[in-house]
């Protein structure tokens, strides 16, 4: 993990900054002024009225953040389909109207997935370990309460800030995952990180922001194995379309796109 630097009123307003940071060094600041860029490459704010991330380009400052009513993620919403969606295909939705369907995203990053899931009629359970990914998505969600297009479909979207090893390796599981949280998934889909082949600025800024403040991913393997063990009845795991498989099994099936292929297991 590298050196990170929060801003004194991003501490307040989502105190779960302050806690899991044994892998981080972190420091507060009362202006942007007083940030050592050097030392700390990352940088959490508001801007623009949202919680963002933060590092340099150059000698520019680029910012990513989590917003669910603007674009990519608007697109796939006002477009989408069981035929053009392939995420929908793997997790088993028959139709553009999935209610009932629950589906624990173990890898919840953006949490975009998540969105499009819950826009079908899926009950989502986002998992996140990252204290700064879990705060950008719980501002993501607080502001997409507010947009009348989205209202409903957020209320379909839980977030735990917590470790999906540790949930899934729990006795109990998949009946119980939380003290005083109960949630039976149907699904558990996994898109541990991957150099991503879609060439756009935006995708690009987002993965550049996102493995500088996170570091590279390694326990994939480690992951699917539990899933695959956990007695749920669908796993679904992202990977490049060219990509190795996971975990060491033969997929039941796979749905394969252009960049990226969805490896689904009936384990």
């Amino acid at each position: 993990m590298i050196n990170v630097a929060i801003d004194a009123v991003c501490l307040d307003a989502y105190p779960l900054l302050s806690e899991s940071f044994e892998n981080y060094s972190f420091f507060v600041f009362d202006s942007l002024n007083n940030v050592d860029r050097e030392n700390y490459p990352v940088v959490m704010l508001f801007y623009e009225g949202k919680l963002s991330l933060s590092m340099m380009d150059g000698k520019r400052p680029i910012y990513v953040d989590v917003d669910f009513s603007a674009g990519q993620s608007v697109y796939r919403n006002e477009n989408k389909s069981v035929k053009n969606e392939l995420l929908a295909k793997a997790v088993g939705i028959k139709s553009n109207e999935a209610s009932g369907l629950k589906i624990l995203d173990a890898t919840a990053g953006f949490g975009r997935d998540s969105l499009l899931l819950a826009s079908f009629g899926c009950q989502v359970v986002m998992l996140e370990r990252s204290p700064l990914m879990a705060a950008l998505l719980l501002d993501g969600l607080q502001r997409a309460k507010n947009e009348r297009t989205l209202r409903d479909t957020v209320k379909r979207m839980s977030l735990l800030h917590t470790d999906a090893l540790g949930i899934l390796q729990v006795a109990s599981f998949p009946s119980v995952m939380k003290e005083g949280f109960v949630f039976s998934p149907d699904v558990i889909y996994l898109d541990p990180m991957f150099p991503g082949t879609n060439k756009s600025a935006q995708v690009k800024k987002d993965m550049r922001i996102l493995r500088c403040a996170l570091g590279e991913e390694m326990d994939g393997e480690e992951l699917i194995c539990r899933a695959m063990a956990s007695g749920v009845k669908r796993v679904v795991v992202k990977r490049p379309r060219k990509g190795a498989v996971l975990g060491g099994g033969k997929p039941s099936f796979q749905v394969i796109g252009k960049s990226a292929r969805f490896d689904v297991y009936f384990p």
